[in-house]
């Protein structure tokens, strides 16, 4: 096994006009009754990969405390969704 630690490029994703959302970006409404688990259910073998792209109501991601990975609408599209 390898490790290695470096230096690699962040994104940060802002505002380009303060207090207003693109036309793509949305807010997730955050319910008291709604589960929210922090990490996706292990099988056997690993992660279940399926629960990991896993979506709820609004397409958000099922998975809380970090960005996931979405289903993109077509090959050269990334979706990535967040939910606290």
């Amino acid at each position: 096994m390898h490790y290695e630690t470096r230096q690699e490029p962040i994104y940060d994703l802002v505002f380009v006009k303060p207090g207003k959302m693109g036309p793509r970006l949305r807010l997730y409404q955050s319910n008291k009754e709604d589960p929210c688990p922090t990490a996706p259910a292990m099988t056997p073998y690993g992660t279940n990969n399926k629960e990991a792209l896993a979506t709820v109501e609004g397409g958000f991601p099922a998975i809380c405390g970090g960005v996931q990975p979405l289903v993109a609408s077509s090959p050269d599209v990334h979706r990535i969704g967040s939910r606290t």
